[in-house]
């Protein structure tokens, strides 16, 4: 049930943080990188969703963040990943990153 209405909350933008930050505060960190997989898969979907999955994997799941990264690189907000990635020390994906940012 919190899935569900968990879908109807990421597609706003706006309140896409909030959501994040409460899901954290209570350690439920599996349970966001479901919603938001989850999230990339419905119609009103925005580059917010696919950064903050990236983020997330990023802080719990490292090795599926490269690969993540690959896919998605054109919907994803490059330099906030690569600020995250820089702050957990993930070198090989802040790198890869830089190579394909065009600024």
């Amino acid at each position: 049930m919190a899935a569900l209405c968990g879908q109807n909350i990421i597609i706003h933008p706006d309140h896409l943080e909030d959501l994040n930050v409460f899901y954290e505060k209570f350690g439920y960190w599996a349970e966001l990188i479901h919603l938001l997989e989850m999230g990339m898969n419905l119609e009103r979907t925005h580059q917010g969703i696919y950064t903050d999955l990236g983020i997330m994997y990023a802080k719990y799941d490292s090795a599926r963040l490269m690969d993540f990264i690959r896919a998605y690189n054109g919907k994803v907000m490059i330099p906030r990943l690569i600020r995250e990635c820089e702050r957990y020390q993930m070198w090989a994906e802040a790198v890869y990153l830089h190579s394909i940012y065009e600024q």
